[in-house]
């Protein structure tokens, strides 16, 4: 019986290591997704927070620091924010890398549904 177990693990150890490489040229897409994901969902928080910011300033330098922040401000969040997230993915063992990528969109899920966006 323990030699049943042991090559059923040793098929799940390939499956998840197949997996892996299978999802590896990916891995700059995931964590772009996971990171513009987070600022769908925490978006708007950020933006609030910037309004009681700019609430003081005349209307043209609140459009512009708007336009400025909004377009840019996040764009390099994302620029900066994904080579983290990639170099990150690299470093998970690849047998747990399909596993961790699953946990990641469902957690990103539940904090979706946590705010009310689904």
């Amino acid at each position: 019986m323990a030699d049943v177990w042991q090559q059923i693990e040793s098929n799940l150890l390939q499956l998840m290591v197949w997996l892996s490489q299978l999802l590896e040229p990916y891995f700059e897409l995931l964590a772009f997704a996971w990171v513009a994901t987070l600022l769908v969902i925490f978006g708007n928080d950020l933006l609030k927070w910037l309004k009681k910011q700019l609430a003081h300033l005349g209307l043209f330098w609140r459009l512009t620091l708007f336009v400025l922040i909004s377009a840019f401000g996040f764009s390099l969040l994302i620029n900066y924010c994904v080579p983290f997230i990639q170099a990150g993915l690299y470093g998970v063992a690849e047998a747990w890398r399909p596993l961790l990528i699953i946990f990641a969109f469902y957690l990103l899920g539940y904090f979706a549904q946590k705010r009310g966006l689904l």
